[in-house]
């Protein structure tokens, strides 16, 4: 009879110890399951930080080009903060947004400060978007080569014998 105690008594304790278990496992999946909530509902956004982001200046198509004018000068890297998801936080990088300066208001040569601009080429939205620096001076000309002829006349120096000037 004591034997048979002991044996329920065992079978007790491990259907417990199974219980236990279970219930650490499901307390453990609701605690990842409510971070997760918490953290979608009020952190939805985080912020990217990226550091020499070279800037693009297109003047294909604009009246720039059609004017003959190209940009001479070479564009600084900006340095770029801003906002996106936290669901695609890991697929912005570097590589994937473009820095740019909208050319397509200007159609004579001089020298210009446009403001750069910030896209993502996987259509996913920036907030908050801070760029040093803000403006960028870009210059624009026409780029002709001209033939100069060039004649020497040195006033007063007359060569030595048997040498040539």
């Amino acid at each position: 009879m004591k034997f048979k105690k002991l044996k329920n008594a065992n079978r007790r304790e491990i259907l417990e110890s199974r219980n236990n278990a279970f219930m650490i496992a499901l307390a453990f999946i609701c605690a990842l399951v409510s971070w997760y909530y918490v953290k979608m509902k009020y952190h939805e956004t985080d912020i990217k930080n990226f550091t020499d982001v070279a800037v693009v200046a297109d003047i294909s198509g604009t009246t720039a080009e059609e004017n003959g004018l190209q940009i001479i000068n070479t564009l600084k890297n900006v340095n770029v903060r801003f906002e996106c998801s936290s669901k695609d936080y890991s697929r912005v990088t570097k590589n994937r947004i473009i820095a740019y300066v909208d050319m397509k208001n200007y159609s004579r040569a001089d020298e210009y400060d446009i403001k750069v601009q910030l896209k993502s080429l996987d259509n996913i939205e920036l907030s908050n978007i801070k760029i040093e620096p803000e403006y960028i001076k870009v210059v624009l000309d026409k780029n002709t080569p001209k033939t100069v002829a060039l004649t020497t006349f040195l006033p007063n120096i007359i060569p030595a014998e048997g040498k040539a000037l």
